[in-house]
């Protein structure tokens, strides 16, 4: 499994890449067997976004890491280079931490789009 990033080059130039996450079996709640859990991520905060198909706005950097996981719908984002990305119900995005970088974004499709936001704390 892997998750997208988006951050700045040495350029500055902000691109689309991906973060392979690795598992390992864990004891998560036993008293059921083990499962494939991946390495924490310290989060700070976290708030959900309902926008209607058709909404047009941007996603913002913050001062620290954001991670967009889709939960309906889909979300079309816009890297600084241009590449489009779609992220459907499933899919994760970690948005480097800037200064407030904007990159343009839109629900598509005939679905309201549901994300949860998490501000990572780190």
């Amino acid at each position: 499994m892997h998750y997208a990033c988006l951050e700045p080059d040495a350029t500055g130039v902000a691109r689309f890449g991906e973060v392979p996450l690795s598992f390992a079996p864990l004891a998560y709640a036993p008293p059921a067997p083990p499962i494939d859990v991946s390495s924490p991520l310290p989060a700070a905060s976290v708030v959900f976004l309902s926008s209607p198909s058709g909404w047009e706005g941007t996603l913002r950097s913050r001062a620290c890491r954001q991670l967009f996981l889709c939960l309906a719908g889909e979300v079309e984002v816009r890297a600084d280079d241009g590449e489009p990305r779609s992220f459907r119900s499933g899919s994760a995005l970690v948005v480097a931490a800037g200064s407030d970088r904007e990159y343009p974004c839109r629900v598509v499709g005939p679905d309201a789009a549901l994300v949860a936001v998490v501000q990572l704390d780190d």
